[in-house]
């Protein structure tokens, strides 16, 4: 059973071809599962934070904040 085994693997070591097979085959469905968690994070967290971003504003009383101020009122404790 060993000698089978280590000859399945030599086998499979010397043929570039079947190597390279096999890396494609195992890449693709990471790439297309990266790339659709991606699309469906961006889909859902872009509207998500406009949301925010609008209702801090709309609280904050101005029609535009400055840098300064977004940083102030991220960072301000939040017991207050």
């Amino acid at each position: 059973m060993t000698a089978s085994t280590s000859s399945i693997t030599s086998h499979q070591t010397t043929n570039p071809n079947n190597t390279l097979r096999t890396l494609i085959s195992c890449w693709w469905p990471l790439i297309l599962t990266s790339l659709g968690y991606r699309t469906l994070t961006f889909l859902l967290l872009t509207p998500l934070l406009s949301l925010i971003v609008g209702w801090l504003l709309s609280t904050s009383g101005a029609a535009a904040l400055t840098d300064l101020e977004i940083a102030e009122y991220a960072l301000r404790p939040l017991a207050s």
